[in-house]
C-alpha cells in the first residue's frame, strides 16, 4: 500500500499489504503542523525572481494556503535617501575652555 499526504501529495511510504498496490491517505508532519496556524503568511517574491512564483505555489502547495506575492516596491528606500540637512548653527559643547592648574 502506498501512502501519500492528503493535503500536498507528498509520498509518505508504503505499508502493508505490500502485495497489491493500494493507495492510502495520511497527513505529513508539514501539513500537520501548518493546521495549527492561526494565520496564513505571505511570501513576497523579488520581481525579478518572478519565474519561481509556479514553481513555489506547487512546492507550498497545501492548507493552509500560503499566499505569494510579487514585491511592487520599484526601489529601495535607504538608497533614495538623502542625507539630512544639519540643524544645529553652533556647537553647544563648544563653550569657554577652562584650566584648571
Amino acid at each position: 500500500m502506498i501512502v501519500i499526504c492528503g493535503w500536498c501529495k507528498r509520498y509518505l511510504g508504503t505499508k502493508e499489504p505490500a502485495d497489491r498496490v493500494l493507495v492510502s491517505h495520511d497527513i505529513c508532519p508539514v501539513c500537520a503542523a501548518r493546521l495549527c496556524w492561526k494565520e496564513s503568511p505571505i511570501l513576497i517574491v523579488s520581481p525579478k525572481r518572478r519565474d519561481l512564483v509556479p514553481v513555489l505555489e506547487e512546492l507550498l502547495r497545501g492548507s493552509p494556503r500560503i499566499q505569494i506575492t510579487l514585491d511592487r516596491r520599484r526601489g529601495s528606500r535607504r538608497e533614495r535617501a538623502q542625507p539630512a540637512p544639519e540643524r544645529r548653527r553652533t556647537d553647544r559643547r563648544r563653550g569657554a575652555v577652562l584650566m584648571l592648574a
